[in-house]
Order: structure tokens, then sequence, then C-alpha cells
């Protein structure tokens, strides 16, 4: 497996389909482009409010928390509010988006300076909204923009494909698995709704392995 391919990088992009996604795909990595004095931003897809049915929690509250939690998983890395961006797209409605939306995500995710690096979804996820940001960064960047794919749900339909690159978490470990579990609203805060997504201490410590990977798709 080849190292990253990082030198040079002056800017990069991260782009999240949902709130924490960032966290769980790239956290490592943005821990090491950050203390190496790149560029960081983070663009947040969707507003996250799929993730739970509940009377205590309504779409306007859980937006909110799910807001807030981003910005407090990434401040521990030194990335500030002003490098997040959420475009407040419909968690778990991007599959149903007309051409005319699609190009409007295309166009706010182009918004801003060019970056050196793309970092977003891999095409093989099985989640529907992560391999529709994946297919518009595909679409919205040159070919001259370096673009690396992480993988959150892997798609058991779709065939092997190892990733290319891998980092090295070490030091770097303990704290993304401290970073995803201030995700409260997806860690068990909520309890009015049973059904809904709830990430568990064995699945934290899973998402946090010692190495994050990276692809190309």
């Amino acid at each position: 497996m080849n190292p990253l391919p990082l030198k040079n990088i002056r800017r990069a992009l991260v782009v999240a389909p949902h709130p924490d996604d960032e966290t769980i795909g790239a956290f490592g990595l943005m821990r090491h482009l950050v203390r190496h004095g790149t560029n960081v931003r983070i663009t947040v897809v969707t507003n996250g409010a799929a993730s739970h049915n509940s009377k205590t929690w309504p779409a306007a509250r859980l937006i909110a928390r799910r807001r807030h939690e981003t910005r407090h998983a990434l401040a521990r890395i030194g990335i500030p509010q002003t490098a997040i961006t959420f475009l407040d797209f419909p968690d778990s409605g991007l599959q149903d988006m007309s051409p005319t939306g699609f190009r409007r995500l295309k166009q706010k995710l182009a918004q801003g300076q060019e970056p050196d690096l793309v970092v977003r979804p891999s095409i093989l996820d099985f989640h529907a909204d992560h391999r529709i940001v994946a297919r518009a960064c595909q679409d919205t960047w040159p070919s001259r923009v370096h673009q690396l794919t992480y993988l959150v749900w892997p798609d058991a339909s779709q065939p092997d494909n190892p990733p290319r690159y891998r980092l090295p978490l070490k030091d770097s470990r303990l704290m993304k698995a401290a970073a995803i579990a201030t995700y409260r609203s997806q860690t068990g805060l909520i309890e009015d709704d049973p059904e809904g997504f709830c990430m568990d201490r064995t699945l934290i410590q899973s998402l946090a392995d010692p190495n994050e990977y990276f692809g190309i798709r």
C-alpha cells in the first residue's frame, strides 16, 4: 500500500455527506494536514436531520445540535468554525434531487478558492447520500485537483476494492475515538427513538481503526 501523496498541499477541502462523516472518514488526515500548515476547509452537504424521528429532538433542534457537534469535534484539531460550511441539503434526500438540484450542489461545492486536494466519500459507499456526493465531487473539480476517497459504510454487494493509501494514526487514534464520541446525538443522547441511528462503543472503536485508508474512486 502506498504512502499518501501529501506534499505541497496548501489548501484541502474535506467533503462530508453528513455531520460526523468528516471525523469518521478523515480525522487523522485532517490533523496531519493542519499540523503541516495546510489550510483545511470542511463542507457538510446534508443537514443530518434524518438520523432520528424524535419528539424531543425535532428537526430544527437536531440540526443545530449536529452542527454544534461538528464544530466541537473539529476544534480538537484546530479547525475553526469559519472553515466549516453547512450546505443544508436534505438528509437521505439526495437520491431524489432533480438535475437542477444536482447542479446547485456542484455549484455550492465549487465555491471558494480551488483546493489542491479534495477528500470525499467513495462512490462505492453503501449510503446513497455518500455515493451522490462522491459523484458531485467527481463532476465538480477538474482532473488536476487530486481527490482522495474514504469509505464509511462498505457495501457488501460491491466487489472488493482495496484502498490505495494508508495513514497510520498513531497518537491520533485515541483522539479520533474521542472526537467521534462527541457526536452525542449519534451515540445515545436521543432516547425516545429506539429505531434512530446510534453508534455504540464497539462501533466507535471499529471506526477509530489504527489506520485510515483512502482510495481514488
